[in-house]
This record gives structure tokens, sequence and C-alpha cells, in this order.
């Protein structure tokens, strides 16, 4: 189960490889996520047997199998890749975390990423969920971590368009909606916003829309000014242009 379907639907590509049986990529009724469901024994048996995936839960015990720990490395990346691709994360600057209640699940994925050249803290606490975190950034950034992330998922475009390397996008608000779609408003009302009120630069728009509109908007401003969409008198930082306007 996951958020996009994208993803999914890559899942259900592996699966099809594998096993040779089709899945069907549905909506869930209850999260917003999309799933694919199938009851195999043998499939289930095969898991457990050759890859130790135990029944039940698993989410405290979950670790990297025997088998693909003492294989070729890519296969090691790929295990890496699936489950970034899923339980992993990319914030709006580019680092990459995944938490999970399996703490040696962690240790094994730090130890893949370090095997790329690739490296990452784990921050481990008792009783709460493990974080493990690789520093990433516009200005540093580590192609390398593309890699790691199944292509055209929501997180691989991210990781992608943080890079700088969809220059060749289009500006499409629905696209960059789609790579960040946690922001209560859309680009697409702050461009509707800019061109009624005639105002094309970025601090006067953001000084015009008051502080709160501010703190909703900032996460656009890059993508803003790289496309051209709106200019800026200067380049202050976050904290700068707060200290100006909302002293």
């Amino acid at each position: 189960m996951d958020s996009s379907k994208v993803s999914v639907t890559k899942w259900a590509g592996w699966f099809k490889e594998e096993f040779d049986i089709n899945l069907a990529v549905r909506k869930s009724k209850k999260e917003n996520a999309f799933k694919t469901e199938k009851y195999n024994k043998v499939i289930a048996r095969y898991l457990n047997v050759f890859f130790e995936f135990p029944f039940g839960k698993k989410s405290d015990i979950v670790k990297e199998p025997q088998l693909i720990k003492t294989a070729a490395k890519d296969f090691r990346k790929a295990f890496a890749l699936g489950v970034l691709t899923f339980d992993g994360s990319v914030s709006l600057e580019g680092s990459v975390t995944i938490d999970s209640n399996s703490l040696q699940l962690l240790k094994d994925i730090q130890s893949i990423l370090a095997e790329g050249c690739i490296n990452s803290i784990i921050s481990a606490s008792a009783g709460i969920k493990h974080v493990l975190r690789v520093a990433n950034s516009k200005s540093h950034f580590n192609f390398k971590l593309l890699d790691y992330f199944e292509k055209e998922t929501p997180k691989h475009t991210r990781l992608k368009f943080i890079s700088g390397l969809d220059f060749k996008s289009h500006f499409i608000g629905d696209t960059f909606n789609e790579i960040f779609p946690n922001s209560h408003y859309s680009l697409t009302d702050l461009v509707v916003c800019c061109a009624k009120l005639k105002i094309f630069d970025w601090e006067t728009i953001m000084a015009t829309l008051g502080e709160k509109n501010y703190f909703r908007f900032f996460i656009y401003k890059d993508f803003l000014l790289r496309y051209n969409i709106l200019y800026s008198k200067n380049r202050l930082t976050f904290d700068e242009f707060k200290s100006i306007h909302y002293c």
C-alpha cells in the first residue's frame, strides 16, 4: 500500500515479472492510498522459507534477508531501492529519511548505502521509531541517491527536480503538486493570485499576502524563480526576509 499509484503499479509489475501473476491496483476504501492484494499460500511459503519473511506482524523484526545480504551488490541495492521507494521520504530540501520500528532494518539499509559511498546516520530511541537520515540538499546534492528510488515514482521525481536535472520540464501546476502533494495551497493558486495582483517579484507578493500565507507558499520559491514565473529583487534567506517584513 502506498499513497502513490505509480509506485504501487511499479510493484505490481515486479510481482508479474517474478510470479507471472497480474495484480489489480485499487484505491483503498479506508485510507488515501492505493494497494494490491493477493492471497496465495505457495507465494507466502516461498517468501517465508527463502527470504525469512515472517507470518503476521513484521514491523518490529523485519530486516534484510540473509540470502540477499550475502548476494551480489546489485541485489542488495535492489532491496534498498524497494524499501526506500515505499517507506522512505524525501524532504523539500532533498534529505532522505526512513523511520522504522526495526533498528536492524535501518542498519541493513545503512550498510547498503555505505557500499555505494553514501553516508547516513541513525537516531535510535527506545520505545519509538528509529530514523535513518541521509543529508542532502540542492547545493550539496548526492546524485547517487537517484539510484535508490524507482524511476518515475514521486520520490524519484522530487529528487530529480531538486537536483536540477529536471530543467526540461514545462511549468505545469499539477506537476509540482504531484511532487509535493501535502501542500494546503497549490502552486496554481499562488500563480493566479500573482496574475490578479499584477505583482511578479517574490518579495512584494509575499509581503502583500501576509505572514500566514508566506509560510505556506515559501516551499514554492525555488520552483517559481527557477522557471522565471516570479523574480527576486534580492536573494534574501528565509530568516532575513522575515526580519525585514515581519519585525
